[in-house]
Formats: structure tokens, C-alpha cells, sequence
């Protein structure tokens, strides 16, 4: 019992690793193109709240690459709807067809 268990530093990285993911599951960054007024911030805050719980904290920034649209990550869900992601999509379809 006085001796350190083996692998002792290599279960303490993986008990880090999974702390930071279960506190990303409860932070959302949010981007979009242009910034959003507080009223617009505080309105998509609430719809997320719903799904994801009241202690969702959250990040806001402005992300001119997007070109318009939204996209969000909280913890490993992403949800992209910017015009960036749907110009992408169209450009495979022309590569792969």
C-alpha cells in the first residue's frame, strides 16, 4: 500500500482526459460570421440549455472564414450550418461525381 500502483502517471492522464470531456459536454462555442446582439445570444443559449442541460456554460465568436450561418461544439456534437461547410459539401459532390 505504501508503494505507488503501477502505471500510476499513465491512469492519472487518462483520469485528466476524461475530466476534460465531461466538462466539454458542458460548454458550448458557438461561431458565426457576424456577431450576434445580446438578445439573438441569450434566445439560442436558452434552446441549448433545453437539450443540454442549465449548467451549460458557453463561448461566443465571430468567425468572418464561415461566410454565414452557425456552427457549434459541445463536447464531441458539432452542428455546422455555415455557408463555409455547405460550400464544401458542394464542392465533393462536383470532385467525387
Amino acid at each position: 500500500m505504501e508503494s505507488k500502483p503501477r502505471n500510476s502517471l499513465g491512469i492519472l492522464k487518462e483520469f485528466q482526459r476524461l475530466v476534460r470531456l465531461e466538462v466539454g459536454k458542458h460548454h458550448a462555442v458557438i461561431e458565426s460570421a457576424a456577431a450576434f446582439d445580446f438578445g439573438t445570444q441569450n434566445q439560442l443559449l436558452a434552446n441549448l440549455r433545453t437539450k443540454y442541460g442549465n449548467d451549460l456554460t458557453s463561448e461566443f465568436r465571430v468567425s468572418p472564414e464561415l461566410l454565414g450561418g452557425l456552427r457549434i461544439r459541445i463536447g464531441s456534437d458539432v452542428f455546422d450550418s455555415s455557408v463555409r461547410e455547405r460550400l464544401n459539401r458542394l464542392e465533393t459532390k462536383f470532385t467525387y461525381a
